[in-house]
């Protein structure tokens, strides 16, 4: 094998673990994206019984907008939705703003830093 198909190799290998990372943080994001959550919001403070939502509410739309983007040689993630920077911001709430979810207080960049971990663990055995 010349030094030129070795590097070919090396090449594919390291494109196939991004892709398979990729893949893998997308799945991880759409299980930890925030859903509705009826009985925190603000049309049901003090409401015993049946729940109601907002006009317009559909469950699972956060969830469900994540987009896998191969651009090149790179993978963009990326959601939609108007308010995912702010529900998938971590939890902070001061006075009557509040920024993030309470079911993901720490906010989406832990589950990314777990994956660039492995991926550069991966990356460093090829």
């Amino acid at each position: 094998m010349t030094v030129l198909q070795e590097l070919e190799e090396i090449q594919r290998k390291q494109q196939a673990v991004v892709a398979g990372i990729a893949k893998d943080l997308l799945g991880a994001l759409i299980k930890a994206t925030p859903v509705g959550n009826p009985s925190l919001w603000k049309i049901n403070e003090g409401r015993v019984g049946k729940l109601r939502k907002p006009k317009g509410y559909a469950g699972g739309t956060l969830q469900n907008s994540w987009e896998l983007i191969k651009d090149g040689n790179d993978y963009i993630l990326f959601n939609p939705i108007f308010y995912a920077s702010i529900a998938t911001a971590p939890y902070i709430r001061e006075g009557a703003i509040q920024q993030g979810s309470t079911q993901f207080r720490a906010g989406i960049q832990p589950v990314i830093d777990a994956y660039d971990r492995e991926l550069q663990r991966r990356l460093d055995r090829i």
